[in-house]
């Protein structure tokens, strides 16, 4: 048995002088064995964390697609709000314009009847 695994580590179990063996570099952590249950549990804290990033950029590439999908429908529904008063300016100066020719014709007509 090493000295490691039968003193207990100050500070509440963290040694700030081991070393990480996958990365190499000092960690606060106490050193693992390989296939202890610490090296397991760490594996399934990086596993844990690496899901959790994951859904974070999903959600987050979720809200970007909403807020354009927001933001196209505000515009198409002022095009469309324009469009509609864009088509009811012009029915109305279809109507102004049949109904001045369609007078000006009969008044015409008239007139020009009275004359032979």
């Amino acid at each position: 048995m090493s000295t490691d695994e039968e003193q207990p580590f100050q500070n509440g179990g963290i040694n700030f002088h081991s070393t990480d063996y996958e990365t190499g570099l000092q960690s606060p952590r106490r050193p693992m064995r390989p296939g202890s249950k610490r090296d397991r549990i760490r594996k399934l804290e990086d596993s844990t964390l690496n899901i959790l990033t994951a859904m974070s950029k999903s959600i987050e590439k979720n809200e970007l697609r909403l807020r354009d999908t927001e933001q196209k429908d505000i515009l198409k529904r002022e095009w469309q709000q324009m469009a509609l008063v864009f088509d009811r300016l012009l029915l109305i100066i279809f109507i102004l314009l049949t109904v001045g020719v369609t007078g000006g014709i009969l008044v015409r007509g008239t007139t020009n009847s009275f004359r032979m």
